[in-house]
């Protein structure tokens, strides 16, 4: 499928005020996408060059705006639908956020809802940041901690118990989010023309070692340099620049998550997440050890085993990456260029990058486009692009309303919307091969009902391959009589189509019998004989006619009782029958005809019989299709608790390692839970009569 969009298009508008609302063109652009679609948003710091990574995943050098000043360039979330590099029969969607953390618009809860939106419409979320995984960068991140508050499972209500959640301390107040001395050795000096609005420190002499977070997490760590100088620069973001250093810790009784609910409810509707580390200039050591990008992730997502508020502080974010992003991935990027070049990225050719970086971003793309998955709702089911319109919709009306946007309503709210489209397209799908097959009259009702039976087969093979979350099968009964009620308008269509047919074929054959009543050319001595010869000889003729249909013996039928009255004129006016043999007569045509009234009834009966069989034929293809699609949602149910199982015991693993035995217990509780639930029989209830 071809989608032309040569450009990307704004599909969340966030005005000035910062109110939220999705483009009317980007929503038509997604209807027009049946494809499954895999969507990558990136989110993470203004000016920190997130657009040039979405351009580079959609092969191209120019797209989403990059922009060269200290100022936001990217508002709201843009998309672009493109051919998937990787993947025949889908859609890449990228969505390019606007930057977080931009001073000129002040409105935290803005950028928060902005997050939130990259989380809840993606597959795949890339993060992107500056400099180094220290604890600035997680302090920056503060919108996953914020997640739970702005975004819930269930549309129950209630509280969660024992969490905690953070939020900015009083204004004015400077807290050190980085260890003391972390910075030592170190000088800063202003960007010049091009850069991204931070503030670049430089190593004093090659070789410093630098301590990356406050308590040593990246101990044995090192700056080096990586030549033409601007590359051995390190940004940081000023710490009075909207840096959510100043935190505090509070119990979360309010809001957030709701009772019952783990981090597993939340990754079931959350994306992979991968952090892209941007004009990183450290070796990839730790305690003189080379370590990968993962290990350098996972190694700054260590807990600490204390319980002060420090530590509880400290632990959050990186607590709630790994509880809601289980499946995660690191990469890290030196500065494309020097710092001269930065203004104009889009303008530079693939030799003047530097190499490393060229083999960086294209690793990147590789990882994004082989591994991002569909996105996908609990059970399994594939959003198309018409889906992920009517999602954002979704989500964005509740934020405008000020409600918080609850994931299994918004997926209830798509399933009604789907369910009722699948209705419309089974038995559009329906009519379609009815139109290429149906050729009426049929010979006999079996033949039509084997038509209505092909036809209903498709039918409910569309319907089940878009359909979700029927779990009362209201919608598949809204089929069923649909289906039912074009079954009945079939067979009157039939009759009619056969009825036709027989009345031409005997007002054809009748004619020269009609001719001969209105001359008076029965009405002689032995008319009466020759009258019945010449109707023996049309109904014989009648009987060769093909493809009369199944009408063809009560249309008969009918005809000869028409003519009834002109036969027992005739019988009465020829002369050359006596009395008596009138009478015998009479009693022949009467003995005939009741003949022919019981053969009628009995292919009415059987008529009536098969239609009966054909009504629990049809009640059990529907139970047939809807129990291969309830045992393929509970495969699909069962595969992805196995893979909650397996990344909870994985997490269970690292605790252990890293000593966290009260971490280890909570865990241990959930593990049991979600091991209990999977061994839950589940009895299917099919309900469609």
């Amino acid at each position: 499928m071809e989608i032309p969009m040569l450009a990307p298009i704004c599909l969340v508008e966030n005005s000035p005020a910062g109110e939220l609302r999705v483009q009317q063109e980007a929503l038509r652009v997604l209807a027009d996408i049946s494809q499954p679609v895999v969507v990558v948003a990136i989110a993470g710091l203004y000016r920190t060059g997130k657009s040039y990574l979405m351009n580079r995943l959609a092969s191209k050098r120019t797209g989403f705006s990059l922009g060269s000043t200290i100022q936001s360039h990217t508002k709201g979330i843009w998309m672009w639908c493109l051919p998937h590099p990787r993947r025949a029969g889908h859609t890449l969607v990228l969505l390019d956020t606007e930057g977080l953390g931009d001073v000129e618009k002040g409105d935290g809860k803005n950028d928060t809802w902005i997050f939130s939106l990259a989380v809840l419409l993606s597959s795949t979320l890339v993060y992107n940041s500056l400099g180094t995984i220290n604890q600035e960068a997680m302090d920056q991140l503060h919108y996953v901690t914020e997640l739970t508050e702005r975004i819930k499972v269930k549309p129950a209500g209630g509280g969660r118990r024992g969490d905690m959640k953070v939020k900015p301390a009083s204004k004015g107040v400077k807290v050190k989010t980085m260890g003391e001395g972390a910075r030592k050795g170190m000088k800063a000096k202003p960007v010049g023309q091009g850069s991204r609005g931070d503030v670049k420190v430089t190593p004093a002499s090659k070789g410093v070692k630098v301590k990356t977070t406050g308590e040593g997490a990246r101990k044995g760590m090192k700056a080096k340099p990586v030549g033409q100088g601007s590359r051995g620069d390190v940004k940081v973001k000023p710490a009075g620049g909207g840096s959510r250093g100043d935190m505090k810790v509070k119990a979360a009784g309010e809001g957030g998550r709701q009772e019952g609910e783990d981090s597993t409810e939340f990754v079931r509707f959350f994306p992979a997440f991968v952090w892209a580390v941007r004009d990183f200039v450290l070796q990839l050591e730790l305690d003189g050890q080379e370590i990968t990008e993962d290990e350098y992730l996972e190694n700054a997502l260590k807990l600490k085993p204390g319980s002060s508020e420090q530590d509880q502080l400290y632990n959050l974010p990186r607590k709630c990456i790994r509880q809601f992003f289980p499946g995660r991935k690191c990469f890290v990027f030196i500065p494309p260029a020097g710092w001269r070049d930065l203004a104009r990225l889009e303008e530079l050719r693939e030799a003047e990058l530097e190499p490393e970086f060229r083999e960086q971003v294209t690793r990147f793309c590789h990882h994004v486009w082989e591994t991002s998955k569909p996105k996908t709702i609990p059970g399994g089911h594939v959003v198309t692009g018409a889906m992920l319109g009517n999602l954002a919709v979704t989500y964005v009306d509740a934020i405008r309303s000020g409600a918080v946007p609850c994931m299994e309503s918004a997926v209830l709210a798509l399933a009604q919307m789907e369910n009722s489209a699948a209705v419309g397209e089974a038995v559009a799908a329906y009519e379609e091969q009815l139109g290429r097959r149906a050729a009426l009259p049929t010979e006999s009702v079996q033949e039509l009902l084997e038509l209505h039976a092909q036809c209903e087969r498709e039918a409910l093979w569309v319907f089940m391959a878009r359909a979700f979350k029927d779990d009362e099968q209201q919608y598949q009964g809204q089929l069923k009589d649909e289906l039912d009620s074009k079954r009945a308008e079939l067979c009157c269509r039939n009759e009619q189509a056969s009825s036709d047919r027989c009345t031409a074929a005997l007002l054809e054959l009748s004619q020269e019998l009609e001719k001969r009543v209105c001359e008076g050319g029965y009405s002689v001595p032995g008319g009466y004989q020759r009258l019945l010869d010449d109707q023996r000889e049309m109904v014989e003729k009648y009987q060769l006619v093909p493809g009369k249909g199944i009408m063809a013996a009560e249309v008969l039928q009918q005809f000869l009782k028409s003519k009834e009255t002109v036969a027992q004129a005739v019988l009465q006016t020829d002369q050359s029958l006596t009395d008596r043999q009138r009478e015998i007569e009479v009693e022949r045509a009467r003995a005939e005809a009741a003949e022919r009234e019981a053969q009628l009834s009995q292919e009415m009966q059987a008529r009536t019989e098969q239609l009966l069989q054909d009504q629990e034929r049809s009640h059990q293809e529907h139970v047939q299709q809807l129990t291969a699609k309830m045992e393929e949602e509970r495969r699909q149910l069962l595969a992805e608790q196995e893979t909650a199982l397996a990344l909870k015991l994985q997490e269970q693993e690292r605790l252990l390692r890293e000593g966290l035995r009260g971490e280890v217990a909570q865990l241990q509780q959930q593990i049991q839970n979600l091991t209990k639930e999977m061994s839950r029989p589940r009895r299917s209830r099919c309900v469609v009569c």
